[in-house]
């Protein structure tokens, strides 16, 4: 019952930013809520999983998409009727329309890490833990997500969008698979951050711009969530 009623109040939410949900469904053992679908999918897929005809995403794309997230983050944590954070917010959760606009699914719905853990395969549980703030991985099963552990996860999807790479991939060196450690270095250094930036962009994109973006994903990346910004702040750094 408690389910159903939450249910029922991010139904009622409006935002630009956020995929609708459509309808739900639920029985003894399984739970399900059906969002709206996108046109272009997830970000995931267009950043390093897209087929090879596909064209990568230019750079003023990159930017857009980044900032309409960023507004419907914003929306969840400050101006939606019940305050709403994401446990493991990803690349997964930014779908993209038609327009290349993006849309946030998945909101609305939190689940313990050892929920996660004892309930999915291993390698989802990497993936969890590659976007989850550390406060978060400290406490384990106590923790409670926060707009500033959101803050971190967002630092690591603009890290994403950025190099064109997805945290932790084992496809590459072992010293570059962290992309909050391996490009710390680069991020606030003008002179060197083409090295960590997508190499699918080619050099074309404004030098200032990737200088900013970089700057505010180590801004959302410190270790001390009081450091972080909020993700109001985070949009009008975007805009």
């Amino acid at each position: 019952k408690a389910w159903i009623e939450h249910v029922k109040e991010i139904v009622c939410l409006r935002d630009a930013h956020l995929s609708r949900i459509l309808g739900f469904s639920f029985t003894t053992d399984e739970k399900l809520v059906v969002y709206e679908i996108q046109a272009n999918g997830s970000l995931d897929r267009l950043l390093y999983g897209r087929s090879r005809d596909r064209p990568p995403l230019d750079w003023a794309t990159r930017v857009r998409i980044a900032t309409d997230a960023a507004r419907g983050l914003a929306f969840l944590h400050e101006r939606s009727p019940t305050k709403l954070m994401y446990k493991d917010f990803r690349t997964f959760n930014v779908h993209v329309d038609k327009e290349l606009r993006a849309r946030l699914m998945g909101y609305g719905f939190t689940q313990s890490l050892e929920e996660k853990i004892l309930t999915r395969c291993c390698s989802l549980c990497l993936k969890v833990a590659a976007y989850a703030a550390p406060e978060l991985l400290q406490r384990g099963t106590q923790s409670l997500p926060s707009p500033k552990s959101n803050v971190w996860s967002f630092g690591v999807v603009l890290l994403e969008i950025l190099t064109g790479r997805q945290n932790r991939d084992e496809m590459f060196a072992v010293e570059e698979q962290d992309l909050v450690g391996w490009t710390a270095p680069y991020l606030a250094n003008d002179k060197k951050l083409f090295l960590v930036v997508d190499p699918e962009l080619k050099g074309m994109f404004p030098a200032r711009s990737v200088s900013l973006f970089a700057k505010l994903a180590a801004q959302c990346l410190q270790r001390d969530p009081a450091a972080r910004p909020s993700m109001d702040q985070v949009v009008q750094s975007l805009e």
